[in-house]
């Protein structure tokens, strides 16, 4: 999976800039290499979502894919990831954005290019925090318009009577969108929600013996992430 190399690696330029060890930014750029292998024209662009599988283009493994060359870029100022940053962004944006301003799952070049219309919120919060990166890389404001457009969008879509209906690991990719946003416009809106639904969860999905996530008996670990990385975002805004 092109999308699972790359979850793992957009921590690895963060980890370079923190470090200043060689070792993670060669790890990303190895990464990005490999994504590239999944990149054709078919369906007029973007990447692949498994390895060796023509069927299906997903929004998942190209928004990380974006977020990857960006900070690529940001750490080696080579125009060659901005360059594709922007290719995948325009392909995702022409063919995968929906009308109400969030992102549908996919398109299958072996169906006539038909789209799978599922929205889940790591697609958009990677779309979302993409536009943010943009905006602070060009300074131009379409990219700080079109992430607020994004957020507004999910925000209608996604949140219901303090919850945001998604998995707890694809609602911490969002709120990775949102903090970005946040830190350019200063507007606590979608902020102050994902709050609202961090306490639901504590409430209510809680289990009082283990201080565990989920519904279900069964505990996984990503629940158990997803809401860690949703409080420790939380905790530090």
């Amino acid at each position: 999976y092109y999308d699972a190399n790359q979850w793992i690696c957009i921590a690895c330029p963060d980890a370079y800039e923190r470090t200043g060890r060689k070792l993670f930014l060669s790890k990303g750029e190895e990464i990005y290499r490999f994504m590239m292998t999944g990149h054709d024209t078919i369906s007029g662009g973007g990447l692949y979502w498994k390895e060796g599988d023509k069927t299906t283009k997903n929004t998942c493994s190209n928004g990380p894919g974006i977020l990857l060359a960006l900070d690529l870029y940001n750490a080696t100022g080579k125009k060659s990831y901005l360059d594709t940053a922007r290719l995948l962004y325009c392909w995702v944006n022409e063919y995968l954005r929906s009308p109400d301003g969030i992102y549908w799952d996919a398109i299958k070049p072996a169906e006539n290019n038909r789209i799978d219309s599922a929205a889940y919120t790591y697609n958009t919060g990677t779309m979302l925090e993409a536009n943010v990166k943009l905006y602070f890389i060009t300074k131009n404001t379409h990219y700080l318009k079109a992430a607020q457009n994004i957020a507004a969008g999910s925000y209608r879509r996604f949140f219901r009577n303090g919850r945001f209906r998604s998995s707890y690991w694809f609602n911490a990719v969002l709120l990775r969108g949102y903090e970005a946003l946040y830190k350019a416009d200063k507007n606590r809106k979608y902020i102050n929600a994902m709050e609202e639904y961090a306490d639901d969860v504590w409430a209510r999905d809680r289990d009082n013996s283990t201080n565990m996530i989920g519904a279900r008996p069964e505990k996984e670990l990503l629940d158990q992430a997803g809401m860690i990385e949703i409080y420790a975002r939380l905790a530090g805004m």
